[in-house]
């Protein structure tokens, strides 16, 4: 059994915690103030994270020839230099922010990955490439075992293209992040959506999952 299936089948308590989450509640509701404390530290990221890429007419998955899993709407994401997804901080990119080839060397939330002959990688940004607009740092919020998050200054970097894939989108408040922890085992899963504007997949959505240990600071 491949690592991604693995990975998977432990987050799956936790994916359909969150799914009920999502159902329970309103797009852009949020926990009351009172009832939820601050989640700051890393979202490392381990096996069973992965991004895929809905077209826009819906229900169907776009392929990725490069992708490692035996579906290849899945591309399958490994941890950065960094671990994962950290709170309170922008996580930005090297000087150089692409090769040559327009692979991108973005790597300290994930490892770029190779989608369509090109490697992608994920930063945070104060000023959102594609809007011009200026973007939190991404929060995130436990209230019992739900985890409600903002991630909007997450983008995509590619092919010398920058794509937001934040939740809510820059000047929205129509989705958020939504997710489950258990403190026990410390492990968490975290998915939300966001959709492609600009470049060769303009009005796709990305559907994003992030899943393993989270570490406070």
């Amino acid at each position: 059994m491949t690592r991604f299936h693995t990975g998977v089948r432990r987050g799956a308590a936790l994916a359909a915690a969150a799914a009920l989450a999502a159902a329970a509640l309103p797009a852009s509701a949020a926990p009351r103030a009172t009832a939820a404390s601050a989640l700051n530290g890393t979202f490392r990221i381990q096996g069973g994270s992965y991004f895929r890429m809905r077209f826009p007419t819906g229900g169907a998955y776009f392929k990725n020839p490069d992708s490692r899993a035996r579906d290849k709407t899945y591309t399958l994401l490994s941890a950065g230099t960094a671990g994962g997804l950290v709170t309170g901080i922008y996580q930005g990119q090297p000087r150089r922010a692409f090769d040559g080839r327009g692979n991108s060397r973005a790597g300290a939330i994930v490892r770029p990955q190779a989608f369509a002959g090109i490697r992608f990688g994920l930063a945070t940004f104060p000023k959102d490439p594609q809007t011009r607009r200026g973007v939190p740092r991404p929060t995130f919020t436990l209230a019992g075992r739900r985890i409600y998050g903002q991630t909007t200054a997450l983008t995509a970097a590619w092919n010398r293209l920058y794509f937001n894939q934040g939740a809510p989108k820059p000047g929205s408040a129509r989705s958020i992040a939504i997710g489950a922890f258990n403190p026990a085992t410390r492990r968490y899963v975290l998915s939300w959506s966001s959709r492609i504007t600009g470049g060769p997949f303009n009005g796709f959505t990305g559907v994003w999952r992030l899943t393993g240990t989270f570490v406070r600071r």
